[in-house]
């Protein structure tokens, strides 16, 4: 059922013209469940493992520019490939036309920015779930420095933590999988990492954070996996 999907974070709402392309609807048609996914380039896409742990078929719907799209929008096979020591799991697409997808930014890239920018399909409205709330993208999140000193177990070497900012956002389901992104100079977008859960005061429950897979701990991962090299640049994936 849909309790395969975490409860997670959705996003405090950016200039509502700013939107990641890349950023896609993984659904279960099966059972009518959606997670967030980023599609790399080529046949692959990038997701959080807990969103992909049913033995059951998966789409893509790809590229999704507005919620209107998603009803129109070409929807590919996905066959998953999970990472074992994580929240990740790489999906290989059938059928994709040529489309632009989003190149991974490096650790230094990361830390050099300092913030990320989140987008993801969680609805606006927690209550009455639905992708009628899709998000496009966030405005920027600061990493936070130091959430094992808040005794949290979080891994600094795999896992980054986005920490919530005035007017905190809401827990919604469906932002799993999605990405945690650094604009670029030119334009452009780099994918530092994928949404996986949330941090929460122990007292009450209110959210302090939300919890990404380090995908430059995980390249070598994705390069044998995908058989493509320099997932850094543009283009790469084919």
């Amino acid at each position: 059922d849909g309790s395969v999907l975490k409860r997670l974070v959705g996003l405090l709402l950016g200039n509502p013209t700013d939107k990641v392309p890349q950023c896609c609807v993984l659904s279960i048609p099966s059972i009518q469940s959606y997670a967030s996914a980023l599609y790399l380039g080529g046949h692959w896409a990038i997701t959080a493992g807990h969103a992909v742990t049913l033995e059951v078929p998966y789409q893509i719907s790809l590229p999704v520019e507005s919620v209107t799209d998603v009803t129109h929008a070409n929807s590919f096979d996905a066959r998953k490939t999970l990472e074992p020591s994580s929240d990740l799991a790489l999906l290989q697409l059938s059928g994709v036309p040529p489309v632009a997808g989003i190149p991974l930014a490096t650790n230094a890239e990361l830390t050099q920015a300092g913030s990320v920018q989140l987008c993801g399909f969680g609805s606006n409205d927690c209550e009455n779930e639905s992708l009628a709330g899709f998000r496009r993208l966030s405005d920027p999140y600061p990493i936070m420095p130091n959430p094992r000193a808040l005794g949290f177990n979080i891994d600094p070497a795999t896992q980054f933590v986005v920490q919530n900012v005035p007017g905190a956002p809401l827990v919604c389901d469906s932002d799993s999988g999605g990405g945690a992104i650094i604009p670029t100079a030119e334009g452009g977008f780099k994918l530092a990492g994928i949404i996986t859960d949330q941090l929460v005061r122990p007292d009450n429950g209110s959210p302090l954070g939300v919890v990404c897979v380090r995908l430059s701990a995980f390249t070598g991962w994705i390069e044998n996996v995908t058989g493509q090299r320099n997932v850094f640049e543009p283009s790469t994936f084919h």
